[in-house]
């Protein structure tokens, strides 16, 4: 019994390793097609291409998602506010205004016009939609964080540890019992004889 209390506590250290080494590295091999080691100088543009058809698809789910909730935002105004939706105008300044804190300010690669454009394109789609007299708005996911799945794994290895160590003691536990009753049998049988 001492002997697995101590391959339990000599085998946590380890466990804890391997949950701190994955979290500090950013361990993102459960991301399919996505890798931070890409470069331009690579021989391939596979890497790349991964990466590219990674965030297309993040993309194409995202402003999907929040399309759907720009939508769903139109109902709640049609429900709360006498049967009247926002305007384009007032769409679009929400969209504008909350892209814009998102926002960091940086000319590189996302610039204001980039923001207006999605503006527009998000207030287009949400009056198409809400026009078509929707009751319900369209269904919307928030995504999983990578570490779910990670996080979950964890979990489920320390349950399996504490049922497999119940188990083991059961089963000592049993194995003693039934010697000593066969010994006592054995014992007796020897007395009476």
């Amino acid at each position: 019994m001492l002997s697995i209390g101590r391959i339990v506590l000599a085998l946590l250290p380890i466990v804890v390793f391997i949950d701190a080494q994955t979290f500090s590295t950013g361990d993102n091999s459960s991301i399919a097609d996505c890798s931070h080691e890409c470069s331009h100088k690579d021989e391939s543009r596979f890497c790349l291409d991964g990466n590219a058809h990674f965030y297309e698809r993040l993309l194409m789910g995202h402003l999907r998602y929040y399309i759907s909730t720009q939508v769903a935002i139109d109902l709640w105004h049609k429900h709360h506010k006498q049967g009247v939706a926002r305007n384009a105008s007032e769409i679009h300044e929400e969209v504008r205004e909350g892209l814009g804190l998102q926002w960091t300010g940086e000319k590189d690669i996302v610039t204001e016009k980039i923001i207006d454009s999605l503006a527009d394109l998000v207030t287009e789609r949400t009056q198409e939609i809400t026009l078509r007299d929707r009751k319900h708005a369209p269904p919307t996911h928030c995504p999983i964080p990578c570490e779910y799945t990670h996080d979950l794994y964890i979990i489920l290895l320390v349950l399996s540890g504490t049922f497999n160590i119940i188990l083991i003691t059961s089963l000592i536990a049993v194995c003693t019992r039934s010697a000593e009753r066969r010994n006592r049998h054995l014992l007796v049988a020897t007395d009476d004889h």
